[in-house]
Order: structure tokens, then C-alpha cells, then sequence
């Protein structure tokens, strides 16, 4: 498999009478899943049993492994002997995925086979901080540090992923006659090594490589610059090495200090140095210059939501402040993480989600409502809260019904709240005057009028609509009512379940954040992947993605996550477009007593939570390649001597005073001093050197090959 040789890591073997290590290749998780369904077989063969249920979404999975490695016919034997699983005769459901037309990707090079003609070296971006944002937080290095530049490489491609593929081709040819491409040219050779230069149709993507470095790729060879929609980011919360990385697709306890929870991949030993080097310090830079290219990559009506925790909030609200502009702070979420806390103080159960705009003005918003249980709307409801009988007699709830209304409540009883029908100021008009309903006056309060005229008052009453107890007041029945408003803070309890990486995030924040801030097909960006959550929720909620990490391990563990996912397939807006014409959602007809008084159309609320599901298909995570930042070789002792500035064939010496012998790699000849220097001046085979000159009373001088440093014999 392409670029198997930079995701080779190794995995202890399970206790299930096979034991070893296995070697994982190619796949990583995959491999990994393919070596337990071998353990498996093991042990059936010597044990007569398997050590745990061959459940199908495991079986589905160690399937793909085993085509991925090249035994088609045990997957598919596999996937036929588990394939009653699925669903019963007759009732076994569509496989689909979401694919984004009309949506284009530049044609980045496989790696491998980008050279110097087809994909030309671009020199490093520099980008600029302004120096005269005030007030300021400031930190060591932050005066000096005023620009950075920034690598501009290519992002290559190693592997082109598309799961419904897969399980088609398995349920196609059990037998596994025919291996699956996984790479496609729609276009003549010529036209695709010709790299950057034409586009192909969207595939989401997962990259491997610094986020600064993608991030700056993206903007400056691809020219995505405003084509992201949001950007979510959820980095370190402190200084703590166990919280942050995590060395092991196996096991993620992790313990600071302990040699053997030390990773192993330089990608990840630099980036915690980088980060951390000067503790709080170093750590401001590093986000200061991602957050500044999360911008550049916005669009104006784009949004980012930085998660962080209590120990650096403050700090990081402050770096978003001059980043983005105190004024295009859009709210700062806070949502529960735990029930509870050890402290001596008042527990501090909560972390944050920081949510600022490009530009606030223009910034994408979709309201959501968080679902109520007939015992959240009385709750809402309040005091207010009455319930109406099917006879049409109305009354107050008991303690009872309050507490277990599913259970208590008469049966076809309607819960309905008392709202006000009065508002502030006296009318002029006659709208202050009694109204006279079923022989009883109602006086409006003093300093109000009604909100409605006496003759919307009797359609209202002719509605069945008004209630004379304790005061005149209409009613809003409960199916009138999307739920309670989703505001700033989230109070039920947000955790990953099942975790499979250290710092996982709870799916509920990021879909919350990724459906009020867009729309299907719009794309979303990750800089921080970890598990890949934010990957597999804008997968399921239908929009684009691009996700990377630094980790190997998270990459690993983030693509299993994806390819083993499947979702509910959501009702298409336009079933003969793609995603990005829309869902079709579920809708609530909300009413006021204007509305009713004066026969208006009803106020329609969308509920962007809840798409209405078509249950005779079944989805999986669509089309996404695995990329990565080009890797620096790595060299042997011997080649580094060889080219070291000590070594004998890179060090030049000229005699002064007369003629004599210049070395060079290209070997050594005889001049004089003169035509050495005609010979730098020509750019022969000499070294190119700054200019110079000899002091006084030198006799010689020897100039290192691969450094500018002078070394002046006398």
C-alpha cells in the first residue's frame, strides 16, 4: 500500500492462546483488527470456541481489513456468514453515503510522484501580527516575535478511502475475483502529475503533518483562503504530557514522567517542545499563529469555536481578542464535564467553548432547541403549566403530575401554559377598556393594554383559546413549543463515551457548534483531529471536512473511527441534488396571540437537530483520502560525517603570497589568488561565499564548505 512505511507501529497481541506481537502495516488499524480476526480463528481452531462474539459491525470491519490486505475471499467469506446480521430477508437496506457535488479539491500529488518539474518548491510564507493592538495580552517574546514564516509544502496523497466502495465490491463478489482500484486517473497521465493545476471533485481529507504547515499549504497551494465555514479547535488545556498525546492506538492511559508512556515519533516530541518549551509562553505563541491562519481561511460569515478549559480560558479569550476583534466575539459557551469535584473550594465542573466570528455582523446562526420530556415543558412552562381534558375542563396540575406527568397524567390530557395576553402602557385606542367574556369583566391591569383588539379578544375566545382563572390569559399548548432555546449555557453533562483516544471530545459539543454555525455541505476544518470526532459529526451531519494531526496514533485511530461509522440516512431538501441542497426536517408551527386573533400565517421553526430519516437506506462515511506533510529523510552517521563541514573534501584552503590549491567537492586544481577570486566571481565550481577579505598578516585561510563561518590562520 502506498505510504505504508511512515504507519508502521507495533501492537501487543491479545491472551487468546496466540499471543505475539504483530507487525502492523499499511493500514495501522486496520492491520490491527485483521490480526485479532486471526487470534480469533486461532482460537477456535485449538479451543473449539472464539473468545468473544463475532458481532457484525466487528465482522464488517475485520472484512475490510482483510480486503485491504489482499484476502478478498476471507472477507468475503466473512461478510456472507455474518451477512444475515445485517438485516432480515428481504428488509436488508441500501448502503449510501453523501457526496458532495458540484464541490471541487485541487489535484494534490499521490506520494511518490511529485518531482521538482511537477510540483516546483514554493518559498516559505510570511505572515505578520500587529504590534499596535491595544489592550494586549502580553508574554516573553511576544515584542520580538512580530512575523513567522511558514513552510509551504505539498500535501501528498497516500491513501484514497471510500467504504461503500468496499462493502459493495464485498457483497458483489463473495468470492473475491476481482481486487477493488483504489486509485483512479479520470484524466489522461499528462494532465494528472500535473499537480495543482486542475481540479477533481470533493473527497474529504485527513492529514497527518503539523497544523501550521497544513494550514499554510492549504492557503497558499490551494488558494482556500475564505472557503471555510468553521473552524473548531480543541487544543492542549495545559502543560501536562498525558493530556495532550497519546502514544498508543492500544491504550490510553498515559503517565507524565514514565519512560515507557514516552512516544516515539519525532512529530510528536517536536511539537510538544514547541508548545511547551517556555511553559506558558511558548504555548501563546503556538496558538497565536494557528489561530491567525484559521482566519485567513474563513469566510466573512465564518466561525470559530476554541474548546479550552479553566486553567488558560482567560488567556486564550484575550489571544481571540486580538486575533479576531473584541467585537466579533460571538458568546463564550460554557458546558458541564462532571458531576462533581474533590476540591476544598466550590467544584469547578464546567470547560468552555470560545465562539467568535470573522465578522460578527455577517456570521452564519441556526437556532437550536434542546428536546423537552413532557416533565422539561411543565418545568418551562412553570407556574403557568395547566392541563386541559378531553372534555374541555382545564385545572392546575398536582404535585404528582408535576413529577411523573407520563405516568400520571389523565389519558388525551393537553399541557397548556397561561401566557400573558396584556403588554406595557396605556391605549388611547380603547385597548385598555374591560373586556366582557361568558358575563364575567376583566379589567386590564393598570398601566397596560391588551396585546390584542376586543375583536381579536373574541376570536381568541372563540378559539377556545383564553382562561378566565386568576385573570384573563391565552393558551399555548405544549406541541406549539420547539423546545426551550438553546443559550450559552449547557447544563447537561457532556462527556466521549467510549473513549478511544485521551483527549476525546463529547460528539454532542461539536454537533451543537457545527449545526448552528452551518448548513449541509458546507466545509468544516479541524486542526486538531485527535480521534477524529469532528471528522465523523460533519460526516454524519452532511458537510466537508479537512482534519490534522501530528500523531501517527490519532490519525490511526481517528480513519478506523470513520471507516467502521455508519448513520442514518437523512431525507434530502432536493433528492435529486446533492447534501448541499439540504435536509428535510422536522418543524413546529409556533403561534402568538396576534397570529391567532388575526388569522396570520403561523411562525414555522425548523429544527435543525432533527432531519427527518429515511429507514430503508443505511450510510457510511463517504469518499476521504489520508494525506500527509512530505516527511524529511532520514540519513545515516555516515552520510551526515560525509557531509559534514569537518569533513576533509568540504574544507577549501588558499596560500597567500602566491599560487596554490583550491578543494572543492568537485575536486582540486592549482590557482592564484586572483583567479580564485575571478572563479566566485564567475560562479564556477567554487563555493558561493559572501564577499570577504583577508587581514592583515594572515598567510592562510580555510573557508567550511557548509557554513559561513571563517576560520583565519596567521
Amino acid at each position: 500500500m502506498a505510504g505504508q512505511e511512515s504507519l508502521n507501529f507495533k501492537l501487543k497481541g491479545r491472551k487468546t492462546g496466540c499471543g505475539g506481537e504483530a507487525l502492523v502495516s499499511g493500514a495501522g488499524a486496520f492491520g490491527w483488527f485483521g490480526h485479532q480476526l486471526h487470534v480469533r480463528r486461532c482460537a477456535r481452531r485449538e479451543f473449539g470456541a472464539e473468545p468473544m462474539d463475532l458481532t457484525f459491525p466487528w465482522a464488517k470491519f475485520a472484512a475490510v481489513c482483510y480486503l485491504w490486505l489482499g484476502e478478498a475471499a476471507t472477507a468475503g467469506l466473512l461478510l456472507s456468514q455474518t451477512g444475515k446480521r445485517m438485516a432480515k430477508p428481504g428488509k436488508q437496506r441500501e448502503i449510501k453515503s453523501y457526496v458532495h457535488e458540484g464541490e471541487e479539491r485541487p489535484n494534490n500529488p499521490p506520494v511518490g510522484l511529485a518531482t521538482v518539474q511537477s510540483d516546483p518548491d514554493v518559498p516559505a510564507a510570511t505572515y505578520q501580527h500587529d504590534p499596535h493592538i491595544d489592550p494586549f495580552l502580553s508574554w516573553a517574546g511576544k515584542a520580538e516575535r512580530t512575523s513567522f514564516e511558514v513552510p509551504t509544502v505539498s500535501l501528498h496523497v497516500h491513501e484514497t478511502i471510500d467504504p461503500r466502495t468496499i462493502i459493495e465490491q464485498l457483497l458483489k463478489t463473495p468470492g473475491g475475483e476481482h481486487q477493488l482500484p483504489l486509485f483512479e486517473h479520470p484524466r489522461p497521465l499528462r494532465e494528472a502529475i500535473d499537480f495543482y493545476r486542475h481540479r477533481d471533485g470533493w473527497s474529504n481529507r485527513m492529514i497527518a503533518g503539523d497544523s501550521l504547515v497544513v494550514m499554510n499549504s492549504l492557503l497558499q497551494k490551494e488558494s482556500m483562503a475564505g472557503k471555510v465555514q468553521m473552524v473548531y479547535m480543541d487544543p492542549p488545556y495545559g502543560i501536562k504530557y498525558g493530556s495532550n498525546f497519546q502514544p498508543f492506538v492500544h491504550s490510553r492511559s498515559v503517565v507524565d514522567g514514565k519512560a515507557e508512556h514516552l512516544t516515539a515519533e519525532p512529530e510528536q516530541i517536536r511539537a510538544f517542545r514547541d508548545t511547551w518549551e517556555m511553559g506558558i509562553h511558548s504555548y501563546l505563541n503556538h496558538l497565536r499563529d494557528r489561530i491567525l491562519l484559521a482566519r485567513e481561511l474563513l469566510t466573512e460569515s465564518g466561525s470559530i469555536f476554541v474548546q479550552m478549559g479553566k486553567e488558560n480560558r482567560a488567556r486564550v479569550t484575550l489571544l481571540l481578542d486580538e486575533v479576531f476583534g473584541a467585537e466579533n466575539r460571538v458568546a463564550e459557551i460554557s458546558y458541564v464535564t462532571s458531576g462533581g469535584s474533590s476540591a476544598n473550594t466550590l467544584p469547578e465542573v464546567a470547560d468552555f467553548l470560545l465562539w467568535y466570528g470573522k465578522d460578527r455582523v455577517q456570521v452564519k446562526y441556526r437556532q437550536l432547541y434542546e428536546t423537552l420530556s413532557r416533565r422539561e415543558v411543565i418545568e418551562l412552562f412553570n407556574w403557568d403549566a395547566n392541563i386541559e381534558l378531553p372534555d374541555g375542563t382545564v385545572r392546575g396540575l398536582t404535585d404528582d403530575e408535576r413529577l411523573a406527568p407520563d405516568r400520571v397524567l389523565p389519558k388525551g390530557a393537553r399541557l397548556y401554559s397561561r401566557a400573558d395576553i396584556a403588554s406595557q402602557g396605556h391605549s388611547q385606542t380603547g385597548r385598555s377598556e374591560p373586556f366582557v367574556w361568558n358575563a364575567v369583566t376583566y379589567p386590564c391591569r393598570a398601566n397596560s393594554q391588551w396585546s390584542v383588539s376586543h375583536e381579536g379578544l373574541k376570536r381568541l375566545a372563540a378559539l377556545g383559546r383564553l382562561d378566565g382563572r386568576g385573570g384573563l390569559r391565552w393558551k399555548r399548548y405544549e406541541e406549539e413549543v420547539p423546545g426551550r432555546r438553546l443559550h450559552n449555557i449547557w447544563r447537561a453533562q457532556s462527556q466521549a463515551q467510549r473513549k478511544q483516544y485521551v483527549v476525546q471530545t463529547a460528539r454532542k459539543l461539536i454537533q451543537r457548534c457545527m449545526l448552528m454555525a452551518t448548513d449541509p455541505g458546507d466545509l468544516v476544518l479541524d486542526p486538531t483531529c485527535g480521534s477524529g470526532t469532528t471528522a465523523l459529526v460533519a460526516e454524519q451531519w452532511g458537510r466537508r471536512w479537512i482534519t490534522c494531526d501530528t500523531s501517527r496514533v490519532a490519525i490511526a485511530i481517528a480513519r478506523a473511527r470513520l471507516m467502521t461509522a455508519n448513520y442514518d440516512y437523512y431525507q434530502l431538501a432536493q433528492p435529486q441534488e446533492s447534501v448541499g441542497s439540504g435536509f428535510q426536517y422536522k418543524t413546529v408551527d409556533t403561534v402568538s396571540a396576534a397570529i391567532l386573533a388575526y388569522d396570520l400565517p403561523r411562525k414555522t421553526v425548523t429544527l435543525y437537530d432533527q432531519p427527518l430519516v429515511d429507514r430503508r437506506r443505511a450510510r457510511v462515511t463517504g469518499p476521504f483520502t489520508a494525506e500527509a506533510v512530505p516527511a524529511p529523510s532520514v540519513r545515516s552517521i555516515e552520510q551526515v560525517v560525509e557531509d559534514s563541514e569537518y569533513h576533509p573534501s568540504n574544507i577549501v584552503t588558499f596560500t597567500l603570497g602566491g599560487g596554490g590549491r583550491v578543494t572543492t567537492p568537485t575536486g582540486a586544481r592549482s590557482c592564484t589568488r586572483r583567479e580564485f577570486v575571478l572563479a566566485r566571481a564567475k560562479n564556477s565550481d567554487f563555493p558561493d561565499w559572501s564577499p570577504w577579505k583577508v587581514p592583515g598578516g594572515c598567510r592562510q585561510l580555510e573557508k567550511h564548505w557548509s557554513t559561513m563561518d571563517s576560520h583565519l590562520n596567521g
